[in-house]
C-alpha cells in the first residue's frame, strides 16, 4: 500500500514536470545595501500595448523561468523579461526579438546579464509613461552604471521559487 502511494505521488510529480517542460515558477526580488529597497519584490505595471514596466514593492508577481528566459502567460499571451532603452519590462516582443540575455542564473539564484551581476538599479523619476516612478522605485538596467545617481540605487535581482 505504501509503495503504491509513493509510486502515484512520484508519477504525478514527473507528469507535472513534463507538462511544464522543465519550467519553474519564479518570483523576483532585489538585494541591495540601500535599506529603502532591500528585499523588495518586483511586480509589473501596465505602461503600453503589451508592455509592463517592472517596479519594486511588497511581494512579487509569479513568473516562469524555463532555464533561458523569464516570462509570464498570465494575460493570455506570453510577455518576456526584456530591457528596452534601459527600462526593465515584460513585453510581447518575445523570444524571437531581443529578450534580455540572462541565460544564466547563478548558484545563489541571482540574475546575470551577459555573465555580470551588476547593472540593475532601482530608480525614481524615470519619466515612465504613467509616471508611476514618481512614487515607486522602477527597475532599470544601466550596464555602465546608474544614469542619475541621485535617483538610482544599485540592486541585484534574484529569483525565488
Amino acid at each position: 500500500m505504501q509503495f503504491s502511494l509513493l509510486t502515484l505521488t512520484l508519477s504525478a510529480l514527473v507528469s507535472k514536470a513534463l507538462a511544464n517542460n522543465g519550467a519553474e515558477p519564479a518570483k523576483l526580488y532585489v538585494n541591495s545595501t540601500a535599506p529603502e529597497v532591500f528585499g523588495a519584490g518586483i511586480f509589473a505595471r501596465h505602461e503600453g500595448a503589451g508592455i509592463d514596466y517592472l517596479f519594486l514593492g511588497q511581494g512579487s508577481d509569479t513568473l516562469v523561468w524555463n532555464g533561458q528566459q523569464i516570462y509570464t502567460n498570465k494575460i493570455g499571451y506570453s510577455q518576456y523579461f526584456n530591457v528596452d532603452d534601459k527600462f526593465a519590462q515584460l513585453t510581447v516582443q518575445g523570444e524571437n526579438s531581443k529578450p534580455i540575455t540572462f541565460t544564466t542564473i547563478d548558484e545563489k539564484n541571482y540574475l546575470l546579464v551577459d555573465g555580470k551581476l551588476e547593472g540593475f538599479f532601482a530608480c525614481k523619476n524615470t519619466n515612465d509613461i504613467y509616471q508611476y516612478s514618481k512614487d515607486s522605485y522602477e527597475l532599470m538596467y544601466y550596464p555602465d552604471g546608474g544614469e542619475d545617481e541621485a535617483n538610482c540605487l544599485a540592486v541585484n535581482v534574484y529569483r525565488s521559487q
